[in-house]
């Protein structure tokens, strides 16, 4: 097991996208599951080029691409498309309390 990990909070649920030996490597998997859930808001880590090789790149975007599928997966059992759907979930729930009271 790598001495560093990436975790993202989706809605305050964490999701974990790996342990890496580099840290380099845990920046990658941060910077590749926000272009793809949050482009818009995404702060991406800056990686210094040269620091990991086209195998290690390789390797942390297809881990994540596995684990953000079966993180959708899990959200579709729940009746969620997918992460956004979270939000739109809870603000509708939100929006129904603040009616009742």
């Amino acid at each position: 097991m790598g001495l560093y990990r990436c975790m993202i909070k989706f809605d305050g649920i964490k999701e974990y996208f790996g342990h890496y030996e580099k840290s380099e490597m845990a920046a990658e998997a941060y910077n590749h599951v926000m272009r793809i859930k949050y482009p818009e808001f995404a702060r991406l880590n800056v990686i210094p080029e040269g620091k990991l090789t086209t195998e290690e790149i390789e390797h942390v975007h297809n881990y994540c691409d596995r684990r953000l599928k079966k993180i959708e997966e899990k959200y579709k059992k729940d009746n969620m498309v997918d992460v956004e759907s979270i939000s739109y979930a809870k603000s509708q729930k939100d929006k129904l309390i603040d009616k009742i009271v």
